[in-house]
């Protein structure tokens, strides 16, 4: 191609392997002016449309972005110098700006397959997908009829069919497009846009795979890493990893609004709401429209319980698109972290009003459902998911493994406060030992916490490891052996791995009174801490012993801090950390006991009723004392 000169090579090889500033410096207009006046040009005096979008993307690449949308201004006559524009507006600027220019493109370049998907895009992410069906539909008819052949071209073909809900369609083009690879440019194209399929997909390995192939050509690719980032979080757990990545890309480029985004998304797994909104209004200070720097805003204004702040963000994602019901999955999604179970089924209602379409909220209703024991409506939103979104493993877990496995043999026994579901074949043991002690031991937590649970209250023991832990998590394996849910208890079986199910039980029960109280807002470390001490009362036998350990982690200055103590659970990298965290939680329980009494205990967890309650302020009210003493 006559464009390709020895300067656009270089250029775009440096900007390839992720060196943006030997980009700038070979491709600024001064030193093309200086090289062609000394002689020593490697082209012309002034950039090519096609250097032009190299040199762009190198200062995008250090968020420099205006100064890369008045580059590409300079070659209106070219698709993809408006493109990398229409893009810059969409991640940098105005959605409607981006709208517009593509909206234009299309009209001037009706046959060109990228400017078509672009403008599919943003018509989706303005709400408005009838019209990018009708625009991305022939797209498919043209591959078929073998219009479009060539590397790029199948890559725009196959997110066009991701566009239309085609995803087993666009897995076959993208893997015919990486068999006709030949060139390392070609191979991130074709791995990148892959990586993300499988990762919207929930397939996170083969997610991995594609973005550790991207990040071998550039090992600083800043979407490659944000995909990543994603699976650290998603799939992993891994926060550690995750915030070290995403730093890594602040620290590279400030002002990478999708880098920022995520960030503010650690900080709400860190359970730091005032470092999420700070990370997502930086990112919203780059671009105004980034939709997923609002989604976090809103889970960090929830959390904070700042009602008018998520209003706020509702509107702006409304005015955005008017059915973006993401925004409330994202925060029903970290609500239900932090145990505010009745908010989550609030606001994943909202997401279904505005987007009834939205698969992954009709599978977060399911599971939300389930865990307020009530399987009926649980069961119609996770078909209803799957039959639509059939790739979601945890749906299809609870579908086949519980509604269509064990639960179709279990049996309800009713009790005088809690009900107990067990499988036919262990009825009759359960209802002799389980089911009597369940309601002694509510009896007993109701006298010390002013009242009986409200109901449903069940308690469900599953035959297999597996089945209780898809219950719970919607995945195979879980190390614990009961989970309270506020309404719902699930456990596995003592039968199938003997363990103490009367401690473990009781304990369990605990949480129920703690949640309640609360609305779900005690933090973790005190739940926990006082269903320890709750088994320890009513047996002494049942008092977990690791006063070594905690003696020694106390010398090596290891133990948890109170404000932050949630983060021992939620952030531990094994079962030993796990269990340091729960011992801990348990000694200053005991000792808040000690010198408080259980009436200010009790006074204590239930102080978290109130919106915005602060651990230190309610410590120092109840006890006197700065938690850090």
């Amino acid at each position: 191609m006559a464009d390709v000169t020895p300067r656009l090579r270089e250029a775009s090889d440096a900007l390839l392997h992720g060196r943006p500033l030997p980009v700038i410096e070979l491709l600024d207009a001064k030193a093309i002016k200086t090289a062609a006046a000394n002689g020593a040009r490697k082209a012309g005096a002034v950039r090519t449309a096609a250097e032009t979008r190299v040199y762009a993307a190198a200062l995008s690449r250090l968020g420099r972005y205006q100064e890369a949308m008045v580059a590409l201004d300079a070659c209106p006559a070219d698709p993809d110098c408006v493109l990398a524009r229409a893009d810059l507006e969409r991640r940098a600027g105005s959605s409607r700006k981006a709208l517009k220019l593509l909206g234009r493109a299309a009209k001037k370049w009706p046959r060109d397959v990228a400017v078509r998907v672009a403008f599919g895009r943003v018509l989706m992410d303005s709400g408005r997908p009838a019209e990018a069906h009708r625009l991305l539909d022939p797209i498919a008819d043209r591959y078929q009829r073998g219009e479009l052949r060539a590397v790029a071209e199948r890559v725009a073909v196959g997110r066009s069919l991701w566009l239309n809900g085609y995803f087993r369609d666009a897995n076959d083009v993208f893997a015919d497009a990486s068999q006709q690879v030949a060139t390392d440019a070609e191979r991130l194209l074709v791995e990148l846009v892959w990586g993300r399929l499988f990762l919207d997909k929930y397939n996170y390995r083969d997610a991995d795979k594609a973005f550790r192939r991207v990040l071998a050509i550039d090992p600083t690719h800043p979407e490659a890493q944000l995909g990543m980032a994603r699976i650290d979080l998603d799939s992993d757990h891994d926060v550690r990893q995750a915030r070290s990545r995403l730093d890594a890309l602040v620290k590279a480029n400030p002002r990478d609004a999708q880098a920022l985004a995520l960030r503010a998304e650690v900080a709400l797994f860190d359970e730091d709401p005032a470092a999420a909104r700070a990370f997502a209004q930086r990112a919203l200070a780059v671009g105004a429209d980034t939709t997923e720097a609002l989604h976090a805003l809103g889970a960090a204004c929830l959390l904070a319980d700042d009602r008018p702040c998520f209003a706020k963000v509702e509107q702006r994602t409304g005015r955005l698109n008017e059915r973006d019901g993401r925004v409330y999955l994202v925060a029903a999604r970290y609500l239900e972290m932090a145990h505010r179970y009745r908010e989550v089924l609030e606001l994943l209602s909202k997401a279904l009003k505005r987007d009834p379409d939205l698969w992954q909220a009709h599978a977060a209703m399911g599971m939300a459902l389930a865990r307020m024991a009530d399987d009926k409506r649980a069961r119609e939103h996770l078909e209803l998911s799957s039959d639509n979104d059939p790739y979601d493993v945890r749906t299809a877990n609870q579908l086949d493994v519980l509604y269509d496995g064990v639960l179709q043999g279990m049996v309800t026994l009713p009790g005088r406060a809690v009900e107990l579901r067990v499988h036919r074949s262990r009825r009759k043991p359960y209802e002799r030992s389980v089911l009597p002690f369940l309601q002694s031991s509510e009896a007993a937590l109701a006298k010390r916490y002013g009242g009986p649970a409200n109901q449903p209250l069940r308690v469900e023991i599953f035959p297999t490891v597996e089945q209780f832990a898809v219950r719970t998590v919607g995945l195979p394996q879980l190390g614990a052996h009961a989970v309270c849910f506020g309404h719902l208890i699930t456990s596995r079986s003592p039968v199938e791995a003997p363990f103490n199910w009367k401690m473990v039980l009781h304990h369990e029960l605990a949480h129920v009174f703690h949640i309640q109280a609360t609305d779900g807002r005690v933090p973790r470390w005190l739940t926990e801490g006082l269903a320890m001490m709750e088994s320890a009362w009513a047996d002494p036998r049942w008092r977990m012993r690791m006063d070594r350990r905690a003696y020694d982690r106390m010398k090596a200055g290891r133990l948890a801090r109170l404000e932050h103590f949630n983060l021992a659970f939620s952030q531990a990298r094994n079962m030993q950390d796990i269990g340091d965290a729960y011992y801990q939680a348990m000694l200053i329980v005991e000792y808040l006991e000690q010198v408080g009494g259980f009436e200010r205990l009790r006074s204590l967890v239930f102080g978290y009723r109130r919106p915005q309650a602060a651990t230190a302020a309610l410590v120092r009210k109840h006890f006197g004392k700065a938690p850090a003493e």
